[in-house]
């Protein structure tokens, strides 16, 4: 839905811009953007799109990806050593990719790329070489390659564990610890598995590394749109407050919103749109470009043909900065910086009472303080946990809360040391909102509770032609059965989904849905068009 009205507002852009404006776009580029848009609808982390014609991709071996060259083809970032953008002076191509890199799984976020114009963008890391191991009774994994080194977590025997390295004597593995960034090493005697001798010589503190961590980032530097446009690299992270960490052209780059990057004639040059990145140790506040380390604000009414709408998250460029602002934007964050830094005094302790906090069996964790929640992921025994704050569920029982947001009964928490109370907190906020696909029963903001505004939907196979999708929802609107309760469906708007429109291989999409306020109980919950009947059975819980 969020796409798809995203892709009307660029249409109505397209249809209603003046033809002789200067400050956006022709119509047909805006329709190719939000064609590709379109395309590269629901595309998952780690994987790249080809959104446009004129987009080709390389494998590390030097070979043409053919899986990776016509519009709407998919593939894993991690085969992609090279994307490369050819444009035209009637099309611009577009190419994206969701990346995870430095994020952690459990986060379920993904940094998004939009490769705009004429443009190479070059994966600097070597996919990793991965074999799997099981364990032959209790394995340990440790911080470092030796028997003393901290256990960070404990896996049962017969259980696996992917490996990515080894040590130089061969007698420790490389692993990395589930659903996080920590690496962790496992002693090659107590697990077993095929073609672990074949697998890499790592040094201990050799960092690893996700596909485009590492890359360089080359532009064509043409005026696109009569100026309104430049080819380059649109980067947008999960939010403002999330940062992640990228080398781009051999420069340290710590990223947290919406940016515009280009790499013309070895000139590297970052406008902050939104947010604010760090580059080699400078602030770039939003408002402002970095051209080769030095900030000054970017222009009025900057690029107004950037793609914006083909973003996860809509935004509003920032307003151009003086000079005075951004040293002082500056001047705020390295005095936050510092505040962070907290002084280190010489000490030499007999004892040694860190607080560690571990989890001593394998344990779930769930979207919300009690088991009636739904259960997002599971934690293996002896992994360390960092719990932020602490409730009862109703039935009593204490609830810690882990960064990331995920909920762990306090009961399974081991504590060593000396420890700081948890804080305890009693605003556990529901979303107001929610919404259920009939075909897979998830929800995407949480489990459903009681009050919320839920939309309930369904999406049938796609239609062969735009008339079809158009007068489907007439010929039959559809129906959604929620308990007993039977309510005629809503449809969205058709959205081509593949193919080109008017030829053989267009395909439509539309969605039925309906609006329903949660009340506590278990619903049966039923799609009815034609011959297409999703149905699942859901359960509100009462608190």
């Amino acid at each position: 839905m969020k796409i798809l009205a995203l892709v009307l507002i660029v249409l109505l852009i397209g249809i209603t811009a003046p033809l002789a404006a200067q400050s956006v776009c022709p119509a047909p580029i805006l329709l190719d953007f939000a064609r590709a848009a379109s395309t590269c609808y629901g595309l998952e982390r780690e994987q790249a799109c080809v959104g446009s014609a004129f987009v080709s991709g390389t494998g590390f071996g030097g070979q043409a990806l053919e899986s990776f060259s016509q519009i709407g083809q998919r593939a894993s970032i991690n085969t992609l050593q090279h994307v490369d953008l050819q444009g035209t002076a009637f099309i611009i191509p577009l190419a994206v990719l969701n990346l995870q890199a430095n994020l952690t799984s459990a986060e379920a976020r993904q940094v998004t790329l939009l490769l705009i114009g004429t443009a190479t963008l070059e994966n600097g890391v070597q996919p990793l070489v991965e074999r799997v191991a099981f364990a032959l009774g209790t394995a340990n994994l440790r911080a470092q390659p030796r028997e003393d080194g901290e256990i960070l977590a404990r896996v049962g025997v017969n259980e696996s564990i992917v490996v990515n390295g080894r040590s130089d004597n061969g007698g420790w593995l490389r692993a990395q610890l589930r659903d996080s960034n920590t690496v962790a090493w496992v002693a090659a005697d107590v697990v077993a598995g095929d073609g672990l001798d074949a697998l890499p010589i790592v040094a201990a503190d050799a960092p690893v590394y996700r596909p485009f961590e590492i890359m360089t980032l080359t532009t064509g530097g043409g005026a696109l749109c009569d100026g309104a446009l430049t080819d380059g690299l649109l980067l947008q992270t999960p939010s403002v407050d999330t940062s992640v960490k990228v080398t781009l052209n051999g420069s340290s780059l710590e990223l947290a919103g919406t940016f515009f990057i280009t790499a013309e004639s070895g000139q590297l040059t970052i406008y902050a749109l939104d947010g604010g990145a760090l580059l080699d140790g400078v602030y770039i506040p939003a408002g402002s470009v970095a051209v080769n380390g030095v900030v000054t604000g970017y222009p009025a009414n900057l690029l107004p043909g950037l793609p914006l709408a083909n973003l996860p998250t809509f935004i509003r460029v920032a307003a151009p900065l003086t000079d005075a602002q951004i040293a002082e934007a500056q001047a705020a964050y390295a005095a936050a910086l510092a505040a962070q830094v907290a002084p280190v005094a010489e000490v030499t302790p007999v004892v040694d009472t860190t607080c560690r906090r571990f989890v001593r069996r394998d344990v779930s964790l769930y979207a919300g303080p009690g088991s009636f929640y739904e259960a997002i992921n599971e934690l293996q025994s002896g992994t360390t946990v960092d719990p932020i704050f602490q409730t009862t569920d109703p039935q009593g029982a204490t609830w810690y809360q882990l960064r990331g947001s995920n909920w762990i009964p306090a009961a399974q928490v081991v504590e060593e040391g000396e420890c700081v109370a948890v804080p305890v907190t009693a605003n556990i906020e529901v979303p107001r909102t929610n919404r259920i696909s009939l075909e897979t029963c998830q929800t995407t903001n949480g489990p459903l509770r009681a009050g919320q505004s839920v939309t309930i939907q369904f999406t049938p196979p796609p239609w062969d032609n735009y008339p079809d999708a158009r007068d489907a929802a007439i010929i039959d609107p559809g129906h959604i059965t929620i308990g007993t309760e039977r309510y005629r469906a809503r449809a969205t708007q058709p959205l081509l989904i593949a193919g080109t429109i008017g030829q053989e291989d267009e395909r439509w999409q539309r969605q039925f849905y309906v609006l329903w306020e949660a009340v506590p109980g278990t619903f049966r919950m039923e799609g009815d068009r034609v011959s297409y009947n999703p149905i699942c059975t859901i359960t509100v819980p009462a608190t």
